[in-house]
């Protein structure tokens, strides 16, 4: 209903943001040129089948922008969906293609989780699609490197990463993207607050929270500040 309202809104004087949909669709483009780097007989290698909520979630990230300078409306999104939704795939899209693909330079984009093999599920997925993306794409494969511990892009100096609490690597990052994954298994907050903290330098970051529905975040989602984007 915001949306729909906004969207009407947008002409009007005084009112503070547009959509760009020239934008939004790019991001969703992206997503569908993307192919599933697991699962069964028939899914593996596949593209994506984007859903309705999909794209509507995406257009809505990248999509809404503030007039005065361009830069994103949502600072911050918590997405929170039912299991089997696939949030750990698409938490891997919102990496690579802001990493890559949104004309940063030398930014960091980390997953960040309280352990290390909660921050591996995302990061892995981020492999897979970019080794498909490498394969399906000359420009990809001629600039995108996939290694155990990183992803990076040559062109731009971008790299994505996994950092946990348990491994002491959170603090002195300077991310432009941040995805949080499983935010009802986190003990207390600060694992965010951390990451966040390190997005200060960047005019247009983008922090992910995703989460499964159903179990109990204590309270702490009411807690995003910021430009904050929920979906539940």
């Amino acid at each position: 209903m915001r949306h729909v309202s906004d969207l009407a809104a947008q002409e009007t004087e005084g009112f503070p943001y547009f959509f760009d949909e020239k934008g939004a669709n790019k991001a969703i483009g992206f997503l569908r040129a993307l192919r599933h780097p697991s699962g069964r007989k028939g899914i593996a290698g596949e593209l994506f089948k984007v859903q309705d909520n999909q794209a509507f979630i995406t257009a809505c990230l990248f999509g809404w922008r503030r007039k005065r300078s361009g830069l994103r409306r949502f600072t911050e999104g918590y997405l929170e969906v039912s299991r089997k939704w696939g949030k750990s795939l698409y938490g891997a899209f919102v990496e690579l293609y802001c990493g890559f693909y949104q004309g940063a330079t030398g930014a960091g984009i980390f997953t960040a989780a309280t352990t290390r093999d909660q921050a591996d599920e995302v990061f892995r997925a981020a492999q897979g699609l970019a080794r498909l993306l490498r394969h399906d794409s000359d420009k990809a494969r001629k600039s995108i490197r996939v290694m155990a511990n990183s992803i990076n892009d040559a062109n731009s100096g971008c790299f994505i990463q996994k950092v946990s609490a348990d491994a002491g690597n959170l603090d002195g990052k300077n991310p432009i993207c941040v995805l949080i994954d499983e935010y009802h298994a986190h003990p207390t907050d600060a694992v965010k607050e951390v990451m966040e903290g390190g997005m200060g330098t960047w005019d247009d970051p983008l922090l992910l929270v995703i989460t499964t529905a159903g179990f109990n975040k204590m309270g702490r989602a009411t807690q995003l500040t910021g430009q904050t984007l929920f979906l539940c």
